[in-house]
């Protein structure tokens, strides 16, 4: 019987790849990820795990999907799933041979072979998420035991083995001798399973014990950690992570001199790692490796620590490293390891999730009563989370200041001087300021004289631009807009990922999103960097592609699922997305599908999709309904549609949406994003419509001011004067010509049409006359 071997990396275009063999199976796995997972899979807390096992020929059937199941719950449990939200891990496991067996099929897997496949198909995978650099809280073992009819066991039985076996099991252990996955098939006593589990364990995490018979000479499920050592040593000299990888298959093993090492921790499979800050004492390494098929070099400062040491890396952090290696490379960064609020971090463990991440986690399902139960749950957690106030020490704060105005420039080096005036945590001064790098040079912001005034002013004064907004967006702990909506709206466009939370003072000309006056900014600034906090709003925004010629439609020879255009154009969208037919005479003609079903097609001046805080725009003005923007919605509004039945209608956040020029339009059409970034979309090309992982975080005052700027900007519900009372006393109050009113009584207190005309006249009105022969 062969010897186990095992193989990195042999895909070049997968993320992480590997082939193992023993005991006559071999497979392949193929990792993808951390990848954006779809909308409707996505979890908020969590990546999903998602493993396929091929059968070496033919379809598969209900024994891999069984194999799928027994796989994913045990890698679930290596993998740091919390670390990576709203993410996915593919698996994709090829079986490329099978020892011959008289259960041998094309088809299908004898349950016997099933459960002997178990181990190499969990060693490829774990072989598999080393090479594409996931992280694992731990390395596994497995190994198939086989129970002879006379109560010997054997270690990696073969198929003659197993066609004589009374049970066959399929057991796993991490290197921290815990128990992972036990499935077993046949018949076997309860003694004879503890001494089952008794081998397995020795065999997976000890010497062999002198009870297991070894079918042919070496157990081969013995030599995962020997393989991970081998297959990383000849790295293991350039590269830390290949170290780790090498400790953690052999606990105890790792060099003292590591556990204290100044050298940074980088994902570099060709390069010697440069020195950034120590490891944590008494941590243990993850087992992250790189990938072979990325050469360059990316330092992530500690990305690779465990995730419960406080100074391990946000998730932005490693998102820029990401996204200027992709830069450099000209290719997409990957957006699925953005986190998706970067102040998720500080609500702590103020909002209580662990009765639904309970239910989650279950692969069971769910019941009619634990579904309520469970949303019951969620609801709870959103109220929570729109009451919370988020606290922490404001450091760092951005000016953005409304353009063409140059009143407004003044104001902004006052508030800038009393930020750096105002001591602050302990500080004899104040806060770092950043204000527009155009104002750097400016006589009426006289960025000299500030720093005049105090020297230790020149290195807290700083400047910003819209590259350091994008690239470094977690340098600003709070952004201050001086200006009206547009300016907050240029605030959401400065910041195409992750936003600061944003206060707005109102110095604009409507002012829907500016709530606090600028004539007390002290007060509100000292309550906002104090110690009660500030209250957040995550206002909704929308992801919008463009894709070029892959629309299809029906005018072509595509359909709505057909997404294999390329994408151009990304926008991170506030207000809304206006598709319209430009400067052409013809009907706009669109098609819309949500979730890849068709919806129904267009055919108007254009339509609006707007997010509830544009719901007081541009919808509102095309007939489209005011929505507040707690509730997660995203509006359709038509402009002057050609059907008189095409009215606004409001759908779920959780549907994507796309909309199609069709290969047979008459003409293009034309779309804006916030009023900016206008794009023409012609014949095949399409535009999706998503909710933005990145929210519109504003500070809030109240609860009730979204009703009071409605009430105040668009006098919702305002007449002209209110309807008087009955109050016979102010009538009385009004009296002329000095005389004097009764107040007790009206001068005409009843209607005429229901009463005799004349006090004491017997006959009935006109109006009862005809009520009593109704009656008759």
């Amino acid at each position: 019987m062969n010897h186990p071997s095992a193989v990195l990396s042999p895909l070049p275009r997968a993320d992480g790849s590997s082939t193992f063999s023993a005991s006559g199976f071999s497979v392949m796995a193929v990792v993808n990820g951390p990848v954006e997972a779809p909308r409707r899979d996505e979890n908020a807390f969590e990546a999903i795990v998602e493993v396929m096992v091929r059968p070496a020929a033919g379809p598969g059937g209900t024994a891999e999907r069984l194999l799928e199941v027994m796989l994913q719950s045990a890698l679930r449990q290596l993998i740091p799933v919390r670390t990576f939200p709203r993410t996915m891990i593919q698996i994709t496991l090829q079986i490329l041979e099978v020892p011959q067996s008289p259960y041998k099929n094309t088809r299908i897997l004898h349950p016997q072979v099933n459960l002997a496949l178990v181990p190499a198909l969990l060693h490829a995978s774990i072989l598999g998420l080393i090479s594409a650099a996931v992280p694992l809280k731990a390395i596994a073992t497995a190994v198939s035991l086989a129970v002879r009819a006379d109560g010997d066991t054997l270690v990696d039985p073969g198929p003659d083995d197993m066609d004589k076996a009374s049970s066959i099991h399929a057991l796993a252990f991490t290197s921290d001798d815990e128990l992972l996955l036990a499935e077993s098939a046949g018949s076997f006593s309860v003694d004879a399973w503890h001494a089952i589990l008794e081998t397995g364990q020795s065999v997976c995490c000890r010497e062999p014990g002198p009870d297991a018979a070894m079918s042919a000479g070496v157990p081969e499920s013995q030599g995962i950690r020997t393989f991970i050592r081998s297959v990383t040593e000849a790295r293991s000299d350039e590269d830390l992570h290949w170290k780790n990888a090498m400790a953690l298959a052999e606990p105890g093993t790792l060099d003292p001199a590591l556990a204290d090492n100044d050298k940074g921790i980088i994902v570099s499979p060709l390069k010697a790692a440069p020195p950034p800050a120590p490891a944590p004492q008494g941590c243990r390494p993850s087992s992250v490796v790189s990938r072979q098929n990325k050469p360059e070099a990316l330092p992530l400062d500690m990305h690779l620590s465990p995730g419960s040491d406080p100074r391990a890396a946000s998730p932005i952090r490693l998102a820029d490293a990401l996204h200027g290696l992709a830069k450099k490379q000209q290719s997409t960064p990957r957006t699925a390891l953005q986190s998706p609020c970067f102040y998720h971090e500080r609500f702590g463990e103020a909002v209580k999730i662990e009765r639904v991440l309970e239910e989650m986690e279950s692969d069971d399902v769910m019941s009619h009563s634990r579904l309520v139960q469970t949303a019951t749950c969620v609801r709870e957690v959103s109220r929570q989370l729109r009451r919370r106030p988020v606290r922490g020490a404001v450091r760092s704060v951005m000016i953005v200041t409304k353009a063409r105005d140059n009143h407004l420039v003044h104001l902004t080096r006052d508030l800038a001087g009393w930020l750096l005036r105002t001591p602050r945590y302990g500080s004899p001064v104040g806060v770092e300021v950043y204000v527009d790098a155009k104002l750097r040079n400016s006589k009426r912001f006289d960025a000299a004289g500030l720093v005049a005034e105090d020297p230790r002013f020149g290195a807290m004064l700083r400047y910003w631009t819209p590259d350091l907004c994008w690239v470094e967006p977690e340098r600003f702990d709070l952004v201050l807009t001086l200006g009206g909506d547009g300016t907050v709206l240029f605030t959401s466009w400065l910041f195409q990922r992750v936003v600061p939370p944003v206060l707005s003072f109102s110095l604009g000309s409507l002012g829907f999103m500016t709530q606090f006056e600028f004539e007390r900014y002290k007060d509100h600034l000292d309550r906002v960097m104090g110690d009660g906090g500030m209250k957040i709003n995550l206002r909704m925004r929308f992801t919008c592609t463009v894709k070029r010629g892959g629309g299809g439609g029906g005018g072509g020879d595509g359909d709505g699922d057909d997404d294999d255009g390329r994408e151009s154009e990304q926008f991170q969208v506030l207000n809304e997305l206006v598709i319209d037919r430009g400067p052409s005479p013809y009907v706009s003609n669109l098609e819309l599908y949500g979730d890849g079903e068709p919806l129904t097609v267009v055919q108007a001046d254009g339509c609006i999709f707007s997010t509830p805080t544009g719901s007081t725009a541009y919808s509102l003005s095309a007939g489209g309904s005011l929505v507040h923007p707690d509730i997660p919605a995203i509006l359709l509004t038509p402009i002057c549609p050609h059907t008189l039945s095409f009215r606004p209608m409001v759908l779920s956040d959780t549907m994507a949406l796309r909309v199609v020029v069709p290969r047979g339009s008459r003409a293009t059409a034309y779309c804006s994003f916030d009023g900016k970034g206008r794009v023409e979309l012609r014949q095949g090309d399409c535009v999706t419509i998503s909710a933005s992982q990145f929210p519109f975080p504003t500070v809030t005052r109240t609860d009730t001011e979204w009703f009071d700027s409605v009430s105040r900007t668009l006098r919702w519900n305002v007449r002209a004067a209110t309807q008087r009372p009955f109050d016979p006393a102010d009538d009385a109050a009004a009296a002329s010509n000095g005389s004097e009113a009764d107040s007790d009584c009206w001068d005409i207190d009843q209607d005429s049409a229901y009463f005799p005309s004349e006090e004491g006249s017997v006959s009935a009105s006109p109006i009862r006359r005809q009520m009593s022969m109704l009656c008759m």
